[in-house]
């Protein structure tokens, strides 16, 4: 299960975690607007903002609603997967 928790109590000491936003998207400028939750895993900078090498479209920490601890599984082996 995941807990989600307030942004203001997210690691800032370059741990990985899952970050929370509500994203407004359209497809083509005549269309209109449909809201979606994305996560995207992130981790921190020396500054306490997000690392440039997360792959999130250049938003800042400030934007993300929540987020959450990334748990693996006790039998996960990342060679094996």
């Amino acid at each position: 299960m995941i807990y989600w928790r307030t942004m203001k109590s997210a690691p800032r000491d370059g741990t990985p975690f899952l970050a929370g936003i509500w994203v407004n998207s359209r497809k083509n400028a005549s269309d209109s607007y449909t809201r979606r939750f994305e996560v995207h895993v992130v981790f921190t900078d020396d500054e306490g903002e997000i690392h440039p090498d997360c792959d999130c479209p250049g938003w800042g920490i400030d934007l993300y609603e929540c987020w959450a601890e990334i748990t693996l599984p006790k039998s996960y082996d990342p060679v094996e997967g």
